[in-house]
């Protein structure tokens, strides 16, 4: 598959978002992945799986950015509501996908450009809004 992948690493610091070690700091880094050729969903949610798996066995791999584009589909969130569906989920004119993601109903299609963050938030500062 033709890909476009950049390589950043993480800058730590007082006015950064990371909360690293200097050692942490210099294995951790991120990259950025765009195929110039639409990735099926169910290979996306695949490969999202496996990688929050390695992300979980190893905490220092690179993080990623995925930015994909699909083949028509809908997918529905776990606080989802098939009422929001305008057409009966055993008729369906597209594939649908339940994932374990917020949210309601989204449709896919080319030409959409969706952004997958796959980050250990372990590494980050956590910051707590309101009381």
């Amino acid at each position: 598959m033709n890909k476009k992948l950049h390589s950043v690493s993480p800058v730590s610091g007082p006015n950064s978002n990371l909360d690293l070690t200097p050692q942490l700091a210099q294995t951790s880094s991120a990259f950025l992945f765009e195929p110039k050729k639409i990735v099926p969903f169910e290979i996306a949610l695949d490969w999202q799986i496996n990688f929050q798996k390695s992300l979980i066995e190893k905490p220092f791999l690179p993080q990623a950015v995925w930015l994909l584009e699909h083949f028509p589909c809908y997918t529905l969130g776990r606080g989802s509501d098939n009422k929001y569906l305008l057409f009966e989920d055993n008729c369906s004119p597209l594939p649908i996908f339940k994932i374990e993601r917020g949210g309601e109903v989204t449709h896919h299609m080319p030409g959409q450009i969706v952004g997958y963050l796959v980050f250990n938030l372990n590494l980050y500062k956590k910051i707590c809004f309101g009381t």
